[in-house]
């Protein structure tokens, strides 16, 4: 479909009108208005549209636009009912449903900027809001000079799954990474459910350290990417050896061998 982007080149100050039904390319231009350039054109203006009851220079100019605006305004509504009306009401139902079936699948996401000028967006899962709401999570990004950023996107289609990814971070590519991840958000709920209440000041000082904590652990993570080979075998990309979850993978698993979840084969 055709956007004003696509029409010709116009006088400058030209209003572009689309047809927003689907298949039709239609479109109208509607010239700028033209201005008085002498005195008496400004006087002739005034006596042709100004309202006879302005009491002062000022009222009589402010209604010779308005009136002028009102007339424009209802010329280009005909010019666009007139094309309106060579549409059957299925052709606007038609793009109606489309745009409809759009908005279902717009969804609003929150990112923090990072360094490399990427933005890791924040995952829109029941659980994380839960352990940690967005409300919290804002003013925490933006601290220390952070910058959070925000986007409506139109979700053309959702997450699957798919092979294992170089960059073992990614949430699914490996049960370490998945169960670690529960358990950072875990420690964090652990201090206070902010579901519930509001935290005391202790509370907000200990979730502040365990917070920088856990970024440090999963910068650690991050680092020991989990990389799989085309033959299925599976290994750490910084420490170069056969085995995996690596040894500082499993150093990191350690003080969470008591969680539910945790596996034998994990320890050290």
């Amino acid at each position: 479909m055709r956007s004003l982007d696509d029409l010709p080149p116009g006088t400058p100050g030209t209003t572009g009108y689309l047809c927003p039904v689907d298949g039709c390319d239609w479109f109208h231009y509607e010239p700028p208005t033209p201005q008085p350039q002498s005195t008496g054109e400004v006087v002739t203006f005034l006596n042709e549209h100004s309202d006879p009851t302005a009491g002062s220079l000022t009222e009589a100019i402010s209604s010779a636009v308005g009136n002028v605006l009102l007339d424009e305004t209802r010329r280009v509504d005909a010019i666009l009912r007139e094309h309106f009306g060579t549409h059957q009401p299925e052709d606007f139902l038609r793009t109606i449903n489309r745009l409809q079936g759009q908005i279902d699948c717009v969804v609003t996401e929150y990112g923090q900027l990072m360094s490399g000028g990427g933005v890791h967006v924040r995952p829109s899962s029941p659980e994380l809001e839960a352990i940690y709401p967005l409300e919290r999570w804002i003013p925490d990004n933006r601290r220390h000079g952070g910058t959070v950023l925000r986007r409506r996107v139109v979700v053309v289609e959702d997450w699957e799954d798919g092979p294992r990814c170089l960059l073992g971070a990614l949430t699914g590519c490996s049960p370490e990474f998945e169960f670690l991840n529960r358990c950072f958000l875990a420690d964090l709920h652990l201090i206070y459910d902010p579901s519930l209440r509001a935290p005391t000041a202790d509370e907000e000082r200990r979730w502040s350290v365990t917070r920088d904590i856990n970024y440090a652990k999963r910068r650690t993570r991050n680092e020991h990417a989990i990389r799989t080979a085309d033959d299925g075998h599976v290994s750490c990309v910084l420490c170069q050896n056969d085995s995996w979850p690596c040894d500082p993978i499993k150093e990191l698993l350690q003080p969470y061998a008591d969680r539910p979840g945790y596996e034998e084969r994990w320890a050290l």
